[in-house]
């Protein structure tokens, strides 16, 4: 690793790191990776588009990955938890699936916790308009996105707020790429070793142009 790249990952954990949230590497193009653990639970997730690439549980991967990934900020993730905004798949004029999924996002803070249903750690990373994204969509956002892992459950939740003087619309979605051996038991009602347990999506307005979006929250078992 070269020494920029150390400064990165030093800085991020001095800064947001936690026992639970350890940053491992980093790339020239994929920015920074973070290791999220809790129990015997653990989640890879790079801040190049805050794309998840690694679930594991009990050293399990839960997760689907696929070998033509590039990896090197060239092109979009392919697999794991892909993010889509401000466009879903190709629904208008933007690239495929949007540009939050090819933008590095910020680290804006961790956390472990101990909760009703046993401890979670969590990590927060946040989107904001930039000259980049302007280019592309010329609106003012700000997008923020936790990831909260138990020891045998995931769940993720975005945020979207406009933070601009005008109105815009949206489509977007978390694409999570789950791994089955066997893919007869995906739809098997009791053989099925994963569970999602809950997904919504709220909308609250707040003003004629201003709105904040509680956008997704998706939370996923296993047995």
């Amino acid at each position: 690793m070269s020494a920029k790249r150390q400064k990165l990952v030093g800085d991020l954990n001095a800064a947001v790191g936690t026992d639970g949230v350890v940053f491992v590497d980093a790339s020239e193009g994929l920015g920074a990776k973070a290791v999220v653990t809790c129990g015997g639970a653990k989640v890879e997730v790079w801040t190049f588009g805050a794309h998840t690439v690694s679930w594991q549980v009990d050293g399990v991967e839960r997760t689907w990955m696929s070998g033509l990934s590039k990896m090197d900020g060239s092109a979009p993730i392919r697999g794991g938890v892909p993010l889509a905004f401000p466009q879903f798949a190709d629904q208008g004029a933007l690239p495929l699936h949007g540009f939050a999924r090819t933008q590095l996002w910020t680290v804006a803070g961790s956390a472990t916790t101990q909760t009703a249903d046993g401890p979670r750690t969590s990590i927060t990373l946040t989107l904001t308009d930039s000259p980049a994204t302007q280019a592309l969509w010329p609106h003012k956002f700000a997008l923020a996105y936790t990831l909260t892992l138990g020891p045998r459950s995931i769940s993720f939740e975005l945020t979207a707020s406009n933070t601009g003087d005008s109105a815009w619309s949206f489509t977007g979605c978390l694409h999570t790429y789950l791994r089955f051996d066997d893919s007869s038991l995906v739809f098997h009602p009791t053989r099925y070793n994963m569970k999602i347990m809950c997904c919504s999506c709220t909308y609250i307005h707040v003003s004629d142009v201003h709105m904040y979006v509680h956008f997704l929250h998706i939370r996923i078992a296993c047995r």
